[in-house]
């Protein structure tokens, strides 16, 4: 609308201006370190693999209950180059799980595809200039439980793709701020029958007063704004306990800017010994274009859908390897 462009503006501005100081004040603080210190190996490949299980079993328990199985599984593939002026970093990070509750159907609690790359070129000692590229998707249908006749989800619907630059702060090895006022993101919701309601922002269909499709649902949504993304690696006794966390906050400067889109992930790691793992897996997302269905009448039919904070917990005892 009109009266809401102004405030578009302003926001854009305030972070370009951001940008500019930022770099800026990198060239004036950067100081006269003549140490360099280039590693043995600038490469590093890490490969964690991790498969978890849970089982209740029930036999004439007076106290009730019902029998339940889980199983998890998470690969992740990461890579790390650094020389002197140079740095990239690239994530692979596929996970997949189901969970039975009685004599009920294998329900999907856990699918997710993510790959990430990030370049960056020394600006100072702890400062990038960097560019960050991402992509995100489910491999397997999801479906609105308990009934799983509802497809709500898909490969590629959505799919997320992403394009940032700008500056990353770097403290220490283990922490990583990227400030970046310049990012675009694309939603891809490759099935018809969701672009054509409209699922994760897209534009939906349109139908004449019969019911009858007159023109098909956009299967793309492209977003323009600003994105921050903080990562760290936090290791806790002697190593053997290792949490991990990433937040991203993404504004849309073309559409509602002050409705920041959010992902939080953390992943605690506890090493039992070589091969066994305690593992917690906690996640947050908010996405202003994903919305969820409410029955406000009571006739079961989803009538209203809002964003809402998505939350997801995952913890399991099982199988962890490293190399």
């Amino acid at each position: 609308m009109k009266h809401n462009l102004p405030n578009k503006r302003k926001t854009a501005l305030a972070f370009l201006l951001f940008f500019l100081i930022t770099v800026t004040s990198v060239k004036s603080q950067e100081t006269a370190d003549t140490t360099k210190k280039v590693p043995e190996k600038p490469w590093k490949i890490t490969n964690a693999l991790s498969i978890t299980f849970s089982q209740v079993a029930l036999s004439n328990w007076v106290a009730g209950g019902e029998k339940s199985i889980s199983g998890n599984g998470s690969y992740i593939f990461g890579s790390k180059f650094k020389d002197e002026n140079n740095s990239w970093e690239s994530t692979f990070d596929l996970a997949y799980g189901q969970t039975r509750q009685g004599d009920s159907k294998n329900i999907k609690n856990d699918d997710r595809i993510l790959l990430s790359t990030k370049y960056g070129r020394k600006a100072s000692s702890k400062w990038n200039y960097s560019i960050l590229a991402s992509f995100r998707t489910q491999m397997l249908p999801g479906y609105n439980y308990p009934n799983d006749s509802t497809i709500i989800s898909d490969w590629m619907a959505p799919g997320y793709f992403g394009l940032s630059i700008g500056m990353d702060y770097k403290p220490t090895s283990q922490i990583s701020v990227f400030l970046s006022p310049l990012s675009g993101k694309l939603t891809v919701v490759k099935r018809q029958d969701l672009a054509d309601k409209g699922s994760f922002g897209v534009d939906k269909a349109t139908f004449d007063g019969m019911g009858n499709k007159i023109k098909d649902g956009k299967n793309t949504l492209w977003e323009a704004g600003g994105l921050t993304q903080i990562t760290g690696t936090f290791p806790f006794n002697k190593g053997k306990t290792i949490l991990t966390s990433k937040l991203e906050l993404f504004s849309n400067y073309l559409k509602d800017p002050q409705n920041i889109d959010l992902i939080f992930e953390n992943t605690l790691e506890v090493k039992i010994n070589s091969w066994f793992t305690a593992r917690l897996f906690a996640l947050a997302i908010y996405d202003d274009n994903s919305k969820i269905g409410t029955d406000t009448d009571g006739d079961g039919t989803a009538d209203k859908y809002t964003a809402k904070l998505q939350l997801k917990e995952i913890f399991g005892l099982g199988i962890g390897v490293k190399w």
